[in-house]
């Protein structure tokens, strides 16, 4: 008896010293690996496309599979342009991949799945329980809305009525249901890219939800969900575990742990998005675990924001309120996932204070951000731990809103639209008419590309140019910087506290290469010995 009582000790100390005692069952190792090995794809000296390739013995694990944005210098055509050849292609045999670990939904580390599976990938999908339900909506504005070439098939009715008024065409490329019913004599077809397709039309194609539904449906019983600090063993010889990165809703750090035999392991940990301590919803991360290796999001580089950001939300609620009190339009661009529905959570804060009139109209047409927002407010009423513990006491966490735009935006509104850098979607439509309006107010609350709508506006310019279109602008135009849900340096130097200065080894991904040497810099000053900056396809073997 008393050495089962001395085994328990052990055992539950070695348990609590992997992750402050939060890492559950975490499991036996069975076999060991002779190889071990990382290679940074997407998100070397860059922000977006995240990609890393861990090899270990004779299995291969992805960590994250997203989208380019564009980034870099240039024209923005130019530079979409590559992204859209980097976005059709993949620097691995998906064939060969047998997991991948998400670590949250935005799409810049879940946008190439679909990718993935139409090249082979037979394995599994690991991620958290909330990123699993998100991760269908955003699969679906992904598949519906990405710009390869398909064959694409449609009503010659269809585009009669779009030429006689009605907004958009509906395009099938999936056999679907609704494509089938188009009679024969009716139906139509065109290979090329969407924006090809569009344009020589002169009009609007959606894309079928029904055929991206098809794609999603066979992607999503290869998901596996976990909750944080729960151990899983995808192979013998690894061990992985998520913790909470508190960036959005489920993101989280993957720490993976893989046995090289003769008592010998390597502790390996990525980052993913790690959040920030002035979130609306979700608490800032808690230091991770020591590991020997880590590979870390350096979006901000060495910069540290005001202490006092926050007052920032109080702003902004008070800004809008001055725009509706005036009689005109407060137009918030906002990101469909997780960045309307803190807009929509404040606008809420805002009418329950008196800030703003109750009866004010809310304007949100974007499907994504709906279908977002409804899986928020379903995980307020379930009380399943998303957010902070205080917002349960409320009696809704967002409020009603219109989900249709209307003909004539009303005066006085509030208008949410999607793309947050104006360039695409409602945002994109909208602006010749509001621009020019006197009591038109836009609100950025996130990055903007230099050349984007938003980046041009920010930059307080009386005209913007977008595509073939010189656009005059008499709108106010403000910016706020608090609602960003990426760490600065500050937070990730307190991420970071638990590690051995002297041999963890650091990897700087996901950010532009300016910021990622000022953050080399900035952990060099805190002591940190071995800092990285890994190039693209450069191979780390441990």
């Amino acid at each position: 008896m008393q050495k089962k009582i001395i085994l328990f000790i052990v055992l539950y100390f070695f348990c609590y010293s992997l992750s402050c005692g939060k890492i559950k069952n975490f499991p036996n190792f069975n076999n060991s690996s002779d190889k071990l090995s990382v290679t940074v794809f997407g998100g070397a000296e860059r922000v977006s496309g995240s990609l890393t390739l861990l090899e270990a013995g004779n299995k291969r694990y992805l960590i994250d599979c997203g989208l380019y944005y564009p980034e870099g210098e240039g024209e923005y055509e130019e530079r979409q342009n590559k992204a859209d050849a980097l976005n059709s292609a993949l620097p691995v045999d998906a064939a060969s991949i047998d997991a991948i670990f998400i670590t949250h939904s935005h799409l810049d580390h879940i946008g190439r799945i679909p990718l993935m599976f139409e090249n082979g990938f037979k394995g599994k999908i690991y991620c958290t329980n909330a990123t699993k339900i998100i991760l269908r909506e955003m699969l679906l504005e992904q598949i519906r809305y990405d710009n390869k070439v398909r064959d694409w098939k449609f009503s010659i009715n269809s585009i009669k009525e779009g030429y006689d008024g009605n907004s958009y065409v509906t395009a099938h490329w999936n056999n679907c249901e609704w494509q089938n019913k188009i009679s024969p004599r009716n139906l139509r077809g065109k290979i090329s890219k969407r924006s090809e397709f569009q344009e020589e039309l002169g009009i609007e194609i959606s894309p079928c939800r029904s055929c991206a539904e098809i794609i999603v449906n066979f992607i999503m019983p290869n998901v596996s969900d976990y909750k944080y600090y729960t151990a899983l063993n995808p192979d013998n010889n690894v061990k992985a575990v998520f913790l909470d990165a508190g960036h959005i809703p489920g993101s989280a750090s993957v720490l993976l742990e893989v046995n090289q035999g003769k008592g010998i392991s390597k502790k390996l940990l990525f980052s993913g998005d790690v959040g920030n301590y002035l979130g609306l919803f979700q608490n800032g991360p808690e230091p991770v675990p020591q590991a020997d290796a880590i590979w870390m999001e350096s979006t901000y580089g060495a910069y540290k924001r005001d202490q006092d950001i926050n007052r920032e939300f109080s702003e902004f609620k008070s800004d809008v309120a001055g725009v509706i009190n005036g009689g005109g339009t407060a137009w918030i661009p906002a990101f469909a996932l997780d960045r309307t529905q803190k807009i929509l959570y404040l606008i809420k804060k805002a009418k329950e204070e008196n800030i703003i009139q109750e009866n004010i109209s809310i304007i949100c047409p974007s499907p994504t951000a709906l279908a977002i927002s409804e899986i928020y407010e379903s995980e307020f009423r379930n009380k399943d731990g998303w957010f902070k513990k205080e917002l349960y006491d409320e009696t809704k966490l967002l409020p009603e809103f219109i989900t249709k735009l209307p003909e004539v935006i009303p005066k006085p509104c509030i208008l949410i639209t999607t793309s947050g850098m104006m360039d695409a979607a409602f945002s994109d439509k909208l602006l010749k008419q509001l621009l020019p309006d006197k009591s038109t107010s836009v609100f950025l609350v996130g990055y903007q590309d230099p050349c984007t709508p938003g980046g041009q506006l920010k930059l307080d310019k009386n005209e913007i140019h977008w595509g073939e279109n010189t656009i005059e602008v008499n709108a106010e135009v403000k910016n706020y910087g608090a609602f960003s849900a990426h760490a600065d340096a500050r937070d990730l130097n307190r991420w970071l506290s638990n590690q051995n200065k002297d041999k963890v080894k650091i990897f700087l991904m996901h950010g532009e290469l300016s910021k990622m040497n000022e953050q080399k810099e900035n952990l060099s000053g805190e002591g940190f010995k071995n800092v990285f900056i890994p190039a693209e396809g450069k191979t780390f073997d441990f």
